[in-house]
């Protein structure tokens, strides 16, 4: 059994795949298997992913129709996965040779992680460095239930799917029906719905390249507003299912209030609707607090 499943989902990214391909398998570790899915890709992704014949590659699908979501093949992949950790190494972006090392390293030395990513830099089409976030300077390790009940209700702490290695056994609860109803947040669901026990850690080693292009999906659904509807519906259900402390509840519902109203959408505060009703209160003295913060 290897220790690694690599799965690579793929939908026209023809123009990226060779360096994604090559730098999986060019890992300094190299016990993993790799699963590629083509959701009937209209480029030339089907010719470039057949030039590859490296015997780790274990499982190739060409579907003869698109899914219409990633999320179809992200659950393909983790059902077929033969071993106990997984990574998801999206189309368009690239890995560090020691991503995997790394990682492995980090679960080897602590039990209880159940999910390993590292810091990213984002890079444009050409895969020239365009920006490296100042917040992943740092390592940390927090509990995976301290993480539902800060960071995630903020944002996915897990931003990028490619920087991140995770225990298969973790996601028993995961609702995949749901998760493909996301157009826009189902990366921040899928990685808010893990088993409540062990932790997650971060590594400051910046070993992931986080490509941004016209087509990514982040830039398409800030335009059509889903980055706050599809969003706030996850913050909505974390806040109730996790029964989160009062002060902190009121924190990050005066956030959200303050980000929508400086948002540039129309009908903002329909966007509110999800969360508890306590954030309309935040939400009418926005204007009061925008001018303070």
């Amino acid at each position: 059994m290897p220790a690694i499943s690599v799965i690579l989902p793929n939908y026209n990214h023809a123009r990226f795949l060779k360096q994604r391909i090559d730098s999986i398998l060019g890992q300094t570790f190299v016990d993993f298997e790799l699963l590629i899915f083509d959701d009937a890709s209209s480029d030339k992704s089907q010719e470039i992913i057949n030039t590859y014949s490296d015997p780790r590659i274990t499982q190739i699908e060409f579907s003869e129709s698109n899914s219409g979501s990633p999320f179809s093949f992200w659950k393909k992949g983790i059902a077929l996965a033969k071993s106990p950790l997984i990574w998801i190494a999206e189309s368009d972006d690239y890995a560090d040779p020691a991503f995997l090392d790394t990682t492995f390293s980090a679960f080897q030395n602590d039990d209880s992680l159940q999910i390993a990513f590292s810091a990213s830099h984002w890079v444009n089409p050409e895969g020239e460095i365009i920006h490296s976030p100042d917040h992943e300077t740092n390592s940390f390790k927090i509990s995976y239930a301290d993480a539902l009940s800060n960071q995630f209700l903020k944002g996915p702490l897990v931003y990028n799917a490619s920087s991140a290695v995770f225990k298969k056994a973790a996601l028993n609860s995961l609702d995949f029906k749901k998760l493909k109803s996301f157009k826009y947040a189902g990366d921040w669901f899928f990685w808010s719905s893990f088993e409540t026990k062990g932790n997650v850690t971060r590594l400051a080693q910046r070993l992931n390249y986080f490509r941004r292009h016209e087509n990514n999906v982040s830039f398409q659904a800030e335009k059509e507003g889903l980055d706050l509807k599809e969003g706030l519906q996850i913050v909505g259900s974390l806040l109730r299912k996790n029964k989160t402390p009062f002060v902190q509840k009121h924190k990050v519902l005066a956030y959200w209030a303050m980000k929508v109203y400086r948002s540039s959408l129309p009908e903002k505060k329909k966007y509110l609707a999800s969360l508890p009703s306590e954030v309309n209160l935040w939400y009418l003295v926005a204007p009061i607090l925008s001018k303070i913060y």
